[in-house]
C-alpha cells in the first residue's frame, strides 16, 4: 500500500528543509497549485478588469519582480531564516503584499493623496529591493558583472533582432524573453564556473545528459543548455500564446508570469553568483 505521509515528507517536506532541489513529486505538486492559483488570480483580478494590464502596471512590479529573488539570496545567506522565503511560499508571500500595496495605492490615488499609484508601487519595490540588498555581501564582483554582461549582450542581439522580426518588436515578448534568460545566463555561469547546479527537474536531466555524452562541455560543464533551452522554447511558447489566447488581457497576463518567473528567479541565480562564487 502507498504510504503518502511518508512520500509526501520524503519529496516534499524534506527537501524544503535540506535544500536538495526539485524532483518529479514537488515539481508536480507546485505546477498543479501555480496553475491553480493563476487562473483564480486571472479570473477575479484581470479578466474583471479589476486590476488591468497596462505596460504601466507591468513596469510598476519589476522592483517587487527583482524583490523576490533578492529576498531568497537573503535565505540562503542565512540573513532570514523563516520557511516562508523559500519556493513556493515566497511567491505566495510576495502576491499577498503587492496585492496589499496595490489597495493601498489606489485608495491613495482616489483620495488624491498621491498622483499615481503605479509610480508608487514602482518606487516602493525598488527602495525595497535597495534596502535588502544592503544585507548582502557581493564578494565575486567578476561572476557578476560576467552574468549582466552576457545577460546584456543576449538583450542587444534581440533588440537588433526586433526591427527585423515583428514577434520581438512586442516589447511583452522581447522582456518574457530578456527574462528567461537572465535565469539561463546566472545558471551557466553559475554552474560552468562556480560549481552551482541545476535544482529543476528539466534542466538539471538535460545537462546530465548532454554531460554524459560529453557534448561540448565548457570547463566539464553542459549548463550552456539553459540558454539554448530558453531560446528555443519560449519563443515557441509565446507565439502559442499570441496564436490561441482569448484576448490581449489573457495574453498579457500569462506574459507577465513568464517574465515574473524569469526575472526572480534569474535574480536569485545572478545574486548567489555575486555573493556565494568563489572568484
Amino acid at each position: 500500500m502507498v504510504d503518502i505521509k511518508y512520500i509526501f515528507n520524503y519529496y516534499v517536506v524534506q527537501p524544503l528543509y535540506k535544500d536538495t532541489g526539485y524532483n518529479l513529486v514537488n515539481t508536480f505538486l507546485y505546477a498543479v497549485i501555480f496553475l491553480l492559483a493563476v487562473y483564480i488570480i486571472y479570473r477575479e483580478l484581470f479578466s474583471k478588469e479589476r486590476i488591468k494590464l497596462t505596460d504601466q502596471f507591468a513596469l510598476s512590479l519589476s522592483g517587487w519582480m527583482v524583490l523576490g529573488g533578492v529576498l531568497r539570496v537573503m535565505k540562503d545567506a542565512g540573513v532570514l531564516n523563516s520557511l516562508i522565503f523559500v519556493t513556493p511560499f515566497i511567491y505566495i508571500f510576495l502576491f499577498f503584499v503587492v496585492l496589499i500595496a496595490i489597495c493601498l495605492f489606489r485608495e491613495a490615488r482616489e483620495k488624491k493623496l498621491i498622483k499615481d499609484d503605479n509610480r508608487a508601487l514602482l518606487f516602493s519595490g525598488w527602495a525595497l529591493v535597495f534596502l535588502c540588498l544592503s544585507f548582502l555581501e557581493i564578494k565575486n564582483i567578476k561572476g557578476l558583472l560576467f552574468v549582466l554582461g552576457l545577460w546584456t549582450a543576449f538583450g542587444i542581439i534581440l533588440f537588433i533582432t526586433s526591427f527585423k522580426l515583428r514577434f520581438l518588436s512586442d516589447k511583452w515578448n522581447f522582456f518574457a524573453i530578456q527574462s528567461q534568460l537572465l535565469d539561463a545566463c546566472g545558471s551557466f555561469v553559475g554552474i560552468t564556473f562556480y560549481g552551482f547546479w541545476e535544482k529543476h527537474v528539466l534542466g538539471r536531466y538535460l545537462i546530465e545528459l548532454l554531460e554524459s555524452k560529453r557534448v561540448l562541455l565548457i570547463n566539464g560543464s553542459a549548463a550552456w543548455a539553459m540558454i539554448l533551452m530558453k531560446l528555443l522554447v519560449v519563443p515557441v511558447a509565446l507565439w502559442l500564446i499570441d496564436k490561441y489566447a482569448e484576448n490581449e488581457t489573457e495574453a498579457r497576463f500569462v506574459k507577465l508570469l513568464i517574465i515574473i518567473l524569469g526575472v526572480g528567479i534569474g535574480t536569485r541565480n545572478t545574486l548567489a553568483v555575486g555573493v556565494f562564487g568563489k572568484g
